[in-house]
């Protein structure tokens, strides 16, 4: 998995969205990841749209 980085675009999202679901993570996950990783809202935003669709509550 990634790790000690800042996510700053939409592909980096996709690409850390991507090993969340390769990982079987889960919504909660990725909620802390993008308050710990993400500091641009609109990337944030996005990030947390995708995994509410792409991955379990």
């Amino acid at each position: 998995m990634i790790e000690k980085f800042e996510i700053h675009s939409r592909e980096i999202a996709d690409e850390f969205l991507a090993s969340l679901v390769a990982n079987n993570d889960h919504c909660a996950d990725a909620s802390f990841h993008a308050s710990e990783k993400i500091h641009y809202p609109d990337v944030r935003e996005y990030f947390l749209q995708r995994a509410r669709q792409l991955l379990q509550a």
